[in-house]
């Protein structure tokens, strides 16, 4: 809580709050733990303490918080938010990984991201860029019944942000 400036402290205490009414059922995680098969935690700092990033099933990564907006946050990653608990190491955070993932090509899901919330990380004139995945809309119900099938479908992208 020391960290915590004082124009933050009322989350710091709401959160304290939360966390000890469920603390008894809480595990730490650190950087590399499986948390479920196919889920692996990864440090990405700086939003929060102890923020995390998720790999999924070796194919996609839920960023969180990592990268905020694709307006600022990935156009120049490495300017400090005031929405960051500890503004340089966020920066340093989204620097490294919009480029890890600019070269991994892989799809990146933030609920906050317009459209899906689904994308690729892509190099912009400046920074860099989501290219959405467009998923078809509407998506169908599928019962989740063993005997259900999902019909394969195709998918497309378009560039969303400054540099598309």
């Amino acid at each position: 809580m020391e960290t915590v400036g004082a124009e933050r402290m009322f989350m710091a205490v709401g959160a304290q709050n939360r966390v000890a009414a469920i603390v008894s059922r809480l595990t730490t995680l650190h950087s590399g733990d499986t948390v479920v098969l196919g889920v692996v935690a990864r440090a990405t700092p700086g939003h929060t303490p102890g923020h995390m990033s998720f790999r999924v099933m070796d194919a996609a990564t839920v960023i969180g918080d990592a990268v905020i907006d694709t307006d600022l946050s990935m156009v120049r990653p490495e300017w400090p938010s005031g929405r960051d608990h500890q503004q340089e190491r966020a920066a340093a955070t989204r620097v490294a990984l919009l480029a890890e993932l600019a070269d991994a090509g892989e799809p990146v899901i933030r609920l906050h991201f317009p459209g899906t919330g689904i994308g690729r990380v892509g190099r912009g004139t400046e920074g860099y860029r989501l290219v959405a995945v467009l998923l078809p809309a509407p998506l169908p119900r599928y019962s989740l019944r063993a005997s259900a099938t999902i019909p394969a479908r195709s998918v497309g992208t378009a560039c969303i942000g400054p540099g598309g």
